[in-house]
């Protein structure tokens, strides 16, 4: 379910991002497979790297620190940086852990991230799965 549900949130990211902006899938760097990165129209997230966790119990509780490592890790590769066309630059990548909620719309809604608290530039949004 998790794979399938990477797959779900590949096809959201993509409709919800407008060319001249882009979406990146599983690249890799650093012998490591990101989920996702790209650039988008959204101010809050011009560029960013994404978790996709199919992880349910994050309707109710906070975003595990393990995941909160993996995502910022990520957004600390060179190549990502090279990648987003921010090579010598000192920001920080916006990270985004996207999670499963059967009570949030099925389209993703980045306009309606919310960030992590205690964190810098890591949000959270979650996005249901279609049902029968």
């Amino acid at each position: 379910m998790p794979k399938l549900f990477e797959l779900f949130v590949l096809k959201e990211l993509r409709s919800r991002i407008h060319y001249p902006h882009w979406v990146k899938y599983h690249f890799c760097s650093n012998y490591q497979e990101l989920d996702y990165f790209g650039t988008s129209q959204y101010e809050e997230i011009p560029f960013f790297v994404a978790d996709a966790k199919y992880k349910p119990h994050y309707i109710t509780s906070s975003i595990e620190k393990e995941d909160i490592r993996q995502v910022a890790g990520y957004a600390r590769f060179s190549s990502v940086y090279e990648n987003l066309g921010l090579s010598g630059e000192n920001k920080l990548i916006p990270c985004l852990i996207i999670y499963t909620n059967q009570s949030c719309p099925e389209k993703l809604e980045l306009d309606k991230i919310s960030c992590c608290k205690g964190y810098e530039q890591i949000y959270k949004v979650g996005i249901a799965l279609p049902t029968l």
